[in-house]
């Protein structure tokens, strides 16, 4: 079902991979190859028709709850509006194999933010507006190819579904909180290897690691001023400190996304792997030797464990 909004027409995810998943050049077929083993292994689970019909139905539902007024409100993205904003999109949904989605710049988000929303026949994306001034367009093209990778994956159905049954579990009294820990730990270990996969995503559409880093430092500081930081200290750094020092594990499980330091650690490996160099078709420095899928995914594994 296409989506149609301002004399525009957005065809849907799943008419346009119907029709396009195909096309030259692009990464769609290859996503599940990009995507961390313990993430694909879900969408593929998930890709059952029946599960994603009933999936889908609910999904509706909570887009209208959950952003409904971000979406409506939000100035949306196009070759008026936002032109290079527009620009970048377009190049991250051509990079990555998937249609334009409705986008939208809303002042109701706090901070420098974006998400993916909606489900398949519908999909949505929101940015900040302190987004657009705070980051710089190299910086913009990793945010919303991390965003776009969502899109490709899938995830944004399963993600919100997974937040509302979470929530809902609070409301029962005494058995509530168990439910919560029994239903949230797994779907919050999920949601953080997913996060790995859009992050490989968000790179693949800018290109550059460090633009990468850089981006995702810029969401960790809000305003603070990183760009004196030096990014390998700091990375270090913050590592040996949840090491060594078990510093907020507790907190960490219950985590959506990976802490910053491992995410910066986990697109590093990612440069330095095979599946890197066969993906961007670059080739690979003389004297290295590249870490095999497996290698990448021991070493993603062990970065992403809270307790060990």
């Amino acid at each position: 079902m296409n989506l149609e909004f301002n004399k525009l027409t957005y065809p849907s995810l799943q008419e346009f991979i119907a029709n396009e998943k195909e096309i030259s050049g692009s990464l769609y077929g290859k996503r599940m190859d990009f995507a961390h083993p313990i993430d694909s292994g879900i969408i593929k689970a998930m890709e059952a028709t029946h599960v994603q019909k009933a999936m889908n139905k609910l999904a509706d539902l909570l887009v209208n709850i959950e952003s409904g007024q971000e979406i409506s409100t939000g100035i949306v993205i196009d070759a008026n509006n936002f032109p290079e904003i527009f620009s970048i999109l377009r190049h991250c949904c051509k990079t990555l194999g998937i249609s334009i989605p409705h986008g939208v710049v809303s002042a109701r988000m706090p901070g420098i933010n974006a998400y993916a929303s909606g489900t398949v026949d519908n999909p949505y994306l929101l940015i900040s507006d302190l987004s657009t001034h705070l980051l710089t367009n190299e910086e913009l093209t990793f945010i919303i190819g991390h965003e776009c990778g969502h899109l490709a994956m899938e995830h944004l159905v399963y993600h919100m579904i997974g937040r509302q049954l979470a929530q809902l579990s609070t409301l029962i009294p005494v058995v509530g909180p168990m439910l919560m820990q029994v239903v949230n730990i797994p779907l919050s270990t999920w949601s953080r290897y997913s996060e790995i996969t859009a992050d490989r995503a968000g790179l693949l559409c800018c290109g550059d690691i460090r633009v990468a880093q850089r981006a995702l430092m810029k969401l960790e500081s809000a305003f603070a001023n990183v760009s004196n930081v030096d990014l390998d200290t700091y990375i270090d750094q913050s590592l040996e400190s949840l090491e060594n020092m078990k510093l907020g594990a507790m907190g960490e499980i219950m985590l959506s996304h990976p802490l910053t330091p491992k995410r910066l650690k986990a697109l590093q490996y990612f440069t330095e792997s095979r599946m890197y160099y066969s993906l961007t078709g670059k080739e690979v420095p003389a004297g290295t030797a590249p870490y095999s899928d497996e290698v990448l995914k021991e070493k993603v594994n062990a970065l992403l464990t809270v307790f060990k």
